[in-house]
C-alpha cells in the first residue's frame, strides 16, 4: 500500500456530492491502495478501518463498481472501481488512480519550477523573441490611444465657441496629472474655456507649460489673469 494519495476538490464537486458514507469512504480507499490503485482487502477489513457495518461497506463498494453515467470520466463507463479478480467479490482496482497521481505529479513539478525560477526560460521561449523597436508601439502611439480614449469619455455636447481640439488637450493634461476634471464640473470648464475665444489654444498652452491646474491667460507683464480650477 502507498499510504498516500493526492486529493482534488473534484471529489466533493462530482457525483459523490451529498452521498454518505460514499464520500467519506472514497478518500480512505485512495490512501489504502498502492500506486497502481490496487486495493486487495476484504469488506471486513474496510469495516474495521472505517467503523462502518460490513453490510454498509459492501453496498458502498457495489456502488463504486457500478457505471456512473454522470461521471467526468468515461473509463469503465464511469465506474470508480473494478474487481481485481472477477472470480471473487472483493479486492479492487481504483480505475483512475494513476491518472490523478500523474496530475498531482505535474502540478507539484510546476510549483517547484516556479519556486526555483527554473521555468523562466520556458516562459520566455513561449513568449518568443523580444520585439524590435519597429514592432513595439511607440510612446507617441500609446499617448495617442490614451488621448483618444479620454476624448471619447468627455464627448459631451460642446458649448458654443468651444475649440474641441484645445478642450481635449486640456482635459487630457488634467487627467495625466492625476487631477482630472470631475464629470459634474466638465460643462462649467467647457464654458470657461470658450470665454477665451480665439485665445483658447494660447491659454491652454500657457497653463500646461506652467503646470497650472486652472486656466490662466498670459499678460504682457508676465502676470496671468482669469482662471478656472
Amino acid at each position: 500500500m502507498s499510504g498516500y494519495a493526492p486529493l482534488f476538490d473534484s471529489i466533493a464537486t462530482g457525483t459523490l456530492y451529498g452521498r454518505w458514507p460514499d464520500i467519506g469512504v472514497w478518500p480512505l480507499l485512495l490512501a489504502l491502495s498502492d500506486k497502481n490503485g490496487h486495493l486487495d482487502v476484504t469488506p471486513q477489513y474496510l469495516a474495521g478501518v472505517t467503523g462502518l457495518p460490513v453490510a454498509d461497506v459492501i453496498l458502498c463498494m457495489q456502488r463504486f463498481c457500478a457505471p456512473d453515467p454522470y461521471s467526468r470520466s468515461k473509463t469503465e463507463n464511469g465506474s470508480r472501481l473494478v474487481l481485481i479478480d472477477e472470480h471473487r467479490d472483493w479486492g479492487w482496482i481504483i480505475v483512475n488512480k494513476a491518472k490523478y497521481r500523474e496530475k498531482a505529479r505535474l502540478l507539484g513539478k510546476a510549483e517547484r519550477e516556479v519556486a526555483s525560477g527554473s521555468n523562466a526560460k520556458r516562459l520566455r521561449d513561449r513568449r518568443g523573441p523580444p520585439k524590435t523597436a519597429a514592432e513595439r508601439p511607440s510612446d507617441a502611439d500609446a499617448d495617442a490611444d490614451k488621448s483618444k480614449n479620454k476624448t471619447v469619455a468627455v464627448a459631451l455636447d460642446p458649448v458654443p465657441g468651444l475649440d474641441l481640439e484645445v478642450w481635449n488637450q486640456w482635459f487630457t493634461y488634467r487627467a495625466d496629472t492625476k487631477k482630472p476634471i470631475k464629470p459634474p464640473s466638465i460643462p462649467a470648464a467647457m464654458r470657461e474655456l470658450a470665454k477665451f475665444g480665439e485665445m483658447q489654444a494660447e491659454v491652454v498652452q500657457h497653463s500646461i507649460a506652467n503646470s497650472y491646474q486652472g486656466l490662466f491667460a498670459p499678460k504682457p507683464n508676465g502676470k496671468a489673469v482669469s482662471k478656472w480650477e
